[in-house]
């Protein structure tokens, strides 16, 4: 087994069924599924916040990993696409840092200008520090 497959068996096991799955034959494929759930996951009355953080944090290891395509596939199907959604953004108070988010800003910018990543990422943390 790889260690891609083997690492998400390992932090997401509810997942099993989607990093197992004969479809997913690559770290791109699953990161397609994964971010996928993760949009699903976020649209629930009750995200599980447990698990979304785990999935991020799978991410920030697939961006650490060795292997480019491992580390690609996490920045192009998952991280540059956090912002897109608002039920996406609303968590990520909850999963990340200002810091850690803030450090993503060379992949947050590939679909924004710098200044719209600093307007949004002003935005959230102004926004999370009124709760």
């Amino acid at each position: 087994m790889s260690e891609w497959r083997r690492e998400a068996s390992k932090q997401l096991p509810e997942l099993q069924p989607i990093v197992a799955s004969s479809w997913v034959d690559n770290p791109m494929m699953l990161w397609i599924e994964l971010n996928m759930e993760f949009g699903r996951l976020c649209l629930q009355d009750e995200p599980p916040v447990d698990l979304l953080s785990r999935m991020w944090k799978y991410g920030l290891w697939c961006l650490a990993a060795r292997s480019d395509q491992v580390s690609n596939a996490a920045a192009v199907a998952f991280i540059e696409h956090i912002l897109d959604w608002e039920e996406k953004v609303s968590i990520l108070p909850q999963i990340t840092s200002a810091l850690e988010l803030n450090g993503l800003r060379p992949i947050l910018e590939i679909h924004r200008t710098a200044d719209e990543v600093d307007v949004f990422l002003d935005a959230l943390w102004r926004k999370d520090r009124r709760r």
